[in-house]
């Protein structure tokens, strides 16, 4: 159970830094 956790909580991080990329870059852009 806790390495379904562990993994919940990458996918979150992960999804998170993406977005994060893509605001940039659009910021950047415009």
């Amino acid at each position: 159970m806790m390495e379904s956790v562990v993994r919940r909580l990458l996918w979150s991080a992960w999804v998170a830094l993406l977005t994060a990329m893509l605001v940039v870059t659009t910021l950047g852009a415009a």
